[in-house]
């Protein structure tokens, strides 16, 4: 399940980059995607739809140059770490600290933008906005009930694979079935991730009942930058048992390679490597 707090921020630049839209063309234009995007959840009226066009564009330009250098840097990191081999379970919980780090680092100059705009929505716009919102996860969350639990592990299993082939070519029926067992340790918290959305939820729509609050700058900074702290501790237990399970398979996995399998890996974020150094030029030009 997606976070409410990652739409409503809508700095999805890293995701467009890595899941769909991994090209430079479209990157150069994500941010007309985000005010697309953002059009579907509140009606602007000039001149502040011209000042969020106007700061989007900002916040595009910083992360190209800014953030696609860094992710370069990130890269080489694994690049060296595999043709080394240097790939263990304290290697990745460190690389998974970094990867997450970018995230938060989005996130803290997306948070400025809110302060300047959200209180300049009207009654109407701000309840339009929450009611999007709601929408969006309700349907997700009635699609995830719909949906046959058997069937559901079963294309799960089938994304897997296609994504693990899309790296190492041809499975061994070893690395299968490591990834059978994987995926069975796994732990459906699917409710405990809802729970969390609706509570992050309801405290975003209460903050906005008075944007002139004395502290609505606060509980926007923190609703911005630190969704977490809406997380259960259930749901912060099973998020830090199914990372354990997620570094123990990877480690495992990698014993299993072959040397094809490692260069593949390796020209793979290479390739990455180029993209996001290329964007980055492009940008500073």
């Amino acid at each position: 399940m997606r976070t409410v707090s990652l739409k409503l921020l809508t700095i999805i630049v890293v995701t467009l980059l890595f899941s769909g839209c991994s090209t430079q063309f479209g990157y150069r234009f994500a941010d007309t995607y985000l005010e697309y995007q953002l059009g579907k959840y509140v009606a602007l009226d000039d001149p502040l739809a011209g000042e969020v066009s106007a700061s989007i564009d900002a916040l595009h330009q910083w992360h190209a140059q800014t953030q696609m250098p860094a992710y370069a840097a990130f890269l080489t990191k694994l690049i060296d770490a595999v043709e080394n081999d240097r790939i263990d379970a304290q290697q990745l919980n460190t690389y998974a600290d970094q990867a997450y780090g970018f995230w938060r680092v989005i996130r803290q100059q997306a948070e400025p933008y809110a302060q300047l705009y959200l209180p300049r929505l009207d009654q109407t716009q701000r309840e339009q906005l929450v009611a999007k919102l709601r929408k969006d996860l309700a349907r997700e969350r009635e699609e995830d009930q719909n949906a046959d639990p058997r069937e559901r592990q079963r294309e799960r299993f089938q994304r897997t694979i296609e994504r693990a082939e899309e790296w190492l070519g041809r499975l061994e029926p070893e690395q299968l079935r490591l990834l059978h067992r994987w995926m069975a340790q796994r732990e459906s918290n699917d409710d405990l991730w809802y729970a969390y959305q609706v509570a992050w939820l309801d405290a975003f729509e209460q903050t906005l009942q008075d944007p002139q609050a004395e502290d609505f700058s606060r509980s926007i900074e923190r609703l911005m930058t630190n969704p977490e702290q809406w997380r259960s501790e259930e749901l912060q237990q099973s998020s830090q048992y199914s990372r354990a399970m997620t570094i123990e398979f990877f480690v495992a996995m990698y014993a299993t390679l072959s040397v094809e399998q490692k260069r593949r890996i390796r020209n793979k974020l290479a390739d990455y490597r180029e993209l996001v150094t290329d964007i980055a030029q492009d940008f500073s030009a």
